[in-house]
């Protein structure tokens, strides 16, 4: 009683949560490694049936219609020593309600056949487009195929159990991700920062005029609006140089060109200093209106990580 008064006043004091609990249609399927869930309750030691059902049941409160657990069928068998279960009950009241299904197995010559019960989560929420809930990376299964491995990367929500409380993070994805309000849904419901964080954080130096997000600043103004592009004047004076990024056209006034492209040149030298020379080029091809340190070198860590460097 007092777990759902808990539940009834935290939908009271915010609209937008009661919003989100009656938008079922809008929340993705749900697809629980049921294994994995009932050793995490039972702290690896014990398989708790009990844990399937508190995040079952989670999901549930939560407007979620679409939920399914799968459970190899060998956990149908009586509790041993060597593999202990408690409240097994609960396992084939959740098949009569068509939430839990048992993966296949089945004993040959005295030697128990289990198929791959994580082949069946990953597959089921890739074509469903769901949500994989475990604490177990897939790494074979992100091997096998690359768009499995963008979808765990992307789907996989991770969960902790605080005694009988299920409890998955606010932010999924890390900090700069989306919320666990849109992450659970089709289309996001709550606003998202879209702006790229500022690489710096709070060392940055450049206040107000950082084109970066900054969360530690709320609401204030980001950055100036972009000046007009000139580029058609900057095209008839620059030296055909295809080696020196920096002399490439720019956004602002003719008369200004000189001051920009020795602007360029030695932020390119810099660049240099820090980051492998031709990635520190790309960047600047791609980009041949930027002459500030701090987007450069933002764009950079982009280009580092999507290239695997």
């Amino acid at each position: 009683m007092q777990e759902a008064s808990s539940i009834d006043s935290q939908r009271s004091d915010s609209p937008l949560q009661e919003d989100v609990l009656v938008d079922g249609d809008n929340l993705r399927p749900i697809v629980i490694d049921g294994s994995n869930v009932a050793m995490s309750h039972g702290n690896k030691e014990v398989f708790s049936c009990r844990g399937i059902k508190l995040a079952v049941d989670w999901f549930l409160e939560r407007g979620h219609k679409d939920v399914t657990v799968f459970v190899p069928a060998w956990r149908k068998e009586q509790s041993r020593p060597d593999a202990l279960i408690t409240d097994q009950e609960i396992l084939r009241k959740l098949e009569k309600e068509k939430i839990l299904v048992f993966t296949p197995s089945r004993r040959v010559q005295g030697r128990r056949v289990v198929c791959y019960d994580d082949r069946f989560i990953v597959k089921l929420a890739f074509e469903s487009d769901g949500i994989i809930v475990s604490n177990d990376n897939y790494r074979d299964l992100a091997n096998e195929k690359p768009e499995w491995k963008k979808f765990i990367d992307e789907r996989l929500l991770m969960y902790s159990f605080v005694n009988d409380k299920f409890m998955p993070p606010d932010d999924p994805l890390g900090r700069h991700g989306p919320s666990l309000e849109n992450f659970l849904r089709k289309k996001p419901v709550v606003p998202e920062h879209k702006k790229q964080p500022c690489p710096y954080g709070k060392k940055c130096t450049y206040g107000h005029k950082c084109k970066y997000y900054h969360p530690e600043r709320g609401n204030q103004p980001q950055s100036n609006p972009t000046p007009p592009c000139y580029e058609h004047f900057a095209f008839q004076s620059l030296p055909e140089q295809p080696d020196q990024p920096w002399q490439i056209p720019y956004c602002g006034m003719p008369q200004d060109l000189p001051r920009y492209q020795d602007s360029r040149e030695k932020v390119y030298i810099n660049l240099c200093n820090i980051f492998p020379p031709d990635l520190v080029r790309i960047v600047m091809k791609r980009n041949p209106h930027m002459a500030d340190a701090q987007q450069l070198a933002a764009a950079i860590l982009v280009e580092k990580s999507q290239l695997g460097y």
